[in-house]
């Protein structure tokens, strides 16, 4: 009885992928004839293909398709042939399936798309959540462990960037640890497909999307929570000082707040709102009240709004202290990111500079900014989320400027703080603490204490740092009255009401 045969047709271009699923099989070619052509590979396909499947003893054969010249060019076809008798018909459809299906798995691995690992759509969708890019090492961390029984089949770029990209962070532990944060991850578990991607933004935030096939229902969305979860009960940050980012603050020395001139009354109020609010968790239980603060802080430029920040940066203690600028502000989810990274440390200083940059009322008059920002603010401060553990500290120069729902409403900040050019005392301390180790006493300060009235923090640091320099160039090592008198005559006409005081000395910490 003559042979009869299994046949497939396939595209000549994906004769690289056919090849590989053959040898994956154990099928190594009894004969070949290979093409070089101008549009293949430089080392060329073979397009005529012989060999016998060692289970059965098939003969399978694969053969251009068409005319020669047609056949050698990329999209033209191949045949598939297995030569069988009538006996073997079933080990001769058994065996294609299998060189079919070997093949549709190669075809997947030379694939970029995830729609071509996957299968197109609708059978699978993207599941994705945002986080702050601090969490990259924690985030590779448990997917190392959550995926262990997968096997990594390829590493490429995600879908919007141009390269793989790396970095070193700061790990839990402190340590640093270098993770990827730019790339797309091709995963298999037996019959199951994964496609894990992450992908970061110039704001600090890290997209993470995930798509399976041959996965339960929902296996996608469960991976995403038991992530959340592990991060918010793991301790992912530990004790640290950073940017939303991940990137640590750089203070030049550890702040006290002996280093604040305040008039008493408002600087232990300042003191008893930040830092001795972690100190009454036990009363707040007790009273069942929600254990978070907000403190929103409002004077001229100088008056040492910056420097509560350096200070509470420096003496948290056990804690997460996050420094958010409006260049941290990119859109509502900047906003949703910085605070879900916060709530997830027992306790956490959330500092917002310039809060009138990216909050500012809405309308005309002072340009509104976006809306959305505005909006998740006001939700991420007073919504549905528990803000346990968390005290939000923000700044601003222009307190007018802040949207009435912002700074009117308890819930959202507590307190609001006016921090003024100090008291006669209170100047004379400052600048005995900046002045008392170059020979300046009391007596040499008396004279200039009335016509700095009204100097902000910032304005009393340049004037000695004038004064010092003054000494230097005289070469004298301490500060005489005639150096004082100078430097105030200087800083008073330096205080013209169009001029803003934005000091470059290193010791300038009243900036804001």
């Amino acid at each position: 009885m003559p042979s009869q045969r299994q046949e497939c047709l396939l595209s000549a271009a994906d004769f690289p992928a056919l090849a590989r699923a053959l040898k994956g099989l154990g099928l190594a070619p009894e004969e070949a004839t290979w093409f070089h052509g101008a549009e293949s590979p430089p080392e060329g396909w073979p397009l005529s293909y012989r060999t016998v499947l060692p289970s059965v003893g098939l003969h399978v054969s694969v053969l251009p398709e068409g005319e020669p010249g047609e056949a050698h060019r990329v999209g033209a076809r191949v045949r598939v042939r297995i030569e069988h008798g009538p006996p073997e018909r079933e080990k001769a459809a058994a065996a294609m399936q299998s060189i079919l299906q070997r093949f549709r798995e190669e075809r997947r691995l030379e694939c970029g798309g995830a729609e071509f690992f996957l299968g197109s759509p609708p059978s699978f969708a993207w599941t994705q959540v945002m986080f702050a890019e601090a969490f990259l090492p924690a985030i590779e961390r448990f997917l190392e462990a959550y995926l262990s029984e997968w096997t990594l089949i390829k590493r490429a770029r995600p879908r919007d960037a141009q390269t793989i990209r790396r970095v070193t962070m700061r790990g839990p532990e402190g340590a640093p640890v270098t993770v990827y944060s730019d790339l797309r991850m091709f995963l298999r578990n037996k019959e199951r497909w994964l496609v894990v991607e992450r992908s970061t933004s110039q704001q600090g935030l890290t997209q993470l999307s995930v798509a399976s096939s041959g996965t339960p229902d929902g296996w996608d969305a469960a991976l995403v929570e038991a992530l959340g979860r592990s991060i918010r009960e793991g301790g992912a940050l530990g004790r640290r000082r950073m940017t939303p980012s991940g990137k640590e603050l750089e203070l030049d020395r550890s702040y006290t707040w002996d280093d604040l001139y305040l008039d008493d009354q408002v600087k232990s109020v300042l003191i008893d709102e930040t830092e001795g609010f972690f100190g009454r968790k036990a009363l707040y239980a007790q009273m069942d009240l929600p254990f978070r603060r907000g403190v929103l802080l409002h004077g001229p430029p100088g008056t040492g709004k910056t420097l509560t920040g350096k200070i509470l940066a420096s003496q948290l203690g056990e804690g997460l202290f996050v420094w958010v600028t409006a260049s941290h502000i990119a859109d509502s989810k900047s906003v949703t990111a910085i605070f879900d990274m916060a709530r997830h440390s027992a306790r956490t200083v959330l500092f917002f500079e310039d809060l009138d940059l990216y909050a500012s009322r809405r309308g005309s008059l002072y340009g509104g900014g976006d809306p959305n920002v505005l909006g998740e603010l006001l939700v991420q401060l007073d919504g549905m989320q528990d803000n346990d553990g968390l005290l939000v500290v923000a700044t601003t120069n222009d307190l007018e400027a802040i949207e009435p729902a912002l700074r009117n409403r308890p819930s959202r900040f507590d307190s609001v703080l006016r921090l003024e050019a100090a008291s006669a005392d209170v100047r004379r301390q400052h600048l005995l603490h900046m002045l008392g180790a170059y020979g300046v006493t009391k007596a040499l300060l008396r004279p200039i204490l009335a016509r700095t009235d009204g100097f902000t923090g910032a304005q009393l640091q340049e004037l000695a740092l004038r004064a010092r320099k003054l000494a230097a160039e005289e070469g004298s090592a301490s500060v005489q009255a005639g150096h004082l008198k100078q430097a105030c005559s200087d800083a008073v006409e330096y205080r013209a009401p169009v001029r803003s005081i934005g000091f470059d000395a290193p010791e300038d910490d009243y900036d804001r």
